[in-house]
């Protein structure tokens, strides 16, 4: 018997069959011919490849392979956010981000950019770890104060390409400190 964990498991020829559940919300996945079988718990995918499914299909088998999987699964998958997300409202830093920098960029108010660029800054959740937000915030502000509208896309797109996931992770439905 082999036991693996996967996030991606490709479908084999005749693809997989899901004949039903099982017990702590998981779902089993079958090959045609019963080679594989896959075991999703959560976000994760287990798969078994066995050769004879006899021990598996007996039901001391399956509930130590099932035993198996529920104590490596790494918990329930994450449940959905409040905020943030389709169907539900702005977080409050997104809506901060919406009604001010992204009106301000649609209208290509440099000045308004350059003064709520500035808030950004003042608005670090992680100061001393997320030093480069700050640099992020600056620099899009000088480039908001030069007109260079470039440079303020840049300066937002570094910034967010680093900090979005952990600050959605850490701080999405965090109030926006005031001033």
């Amino acid at each position: 018997m082999v036991l693996g964990v996967s996030a991606r498991v490709s479908s084999p020829r005749g693809g997989w069959k899901r004949p039903g559940g099982a017990p702590g919300g998981a779902a089993i996945w079958t090959t045609p011919g019963r080679s594989a079988r896959i075991f999703s718990v959560g976000s994760c995918n287990f798969f078994i490849r066995v050769k004879s499914w006899k021990f598996l299909l007996s039901g001391k088998g399956t509930g130590v392979a099932l035993g198996l999987l529920l104590w490596l699964a790494p918990g329930r998958a994450a449940a959905e956010p409040s905020c943030g997300v389709p169907s539900k409202p702005a977080c409050p830093f997104q809506s901060f981000m919406r009604t001010r920098l992204a009106t301000a960029l649609a209208h290509r108010d440099f000045r308004e950019l350059e003064r709520r660029l500035t808030e950004v800054a003042e608005r670090n959740p992680e100061p001393r770890k997320w030093q480069n937000w700050n640099k992020f915030a600056r620099d899009g502000a000088e480039a908001a104060r030069e007109g260079r509208l470039r440079g303020v896309i840049a300066a937002c797109s570094r910034c967010h390409a680093i900090y979005r996931p952990e600050f959605n992770a850490r701080f999405r439905e965090r109030p926006v400190p005031e001033r």
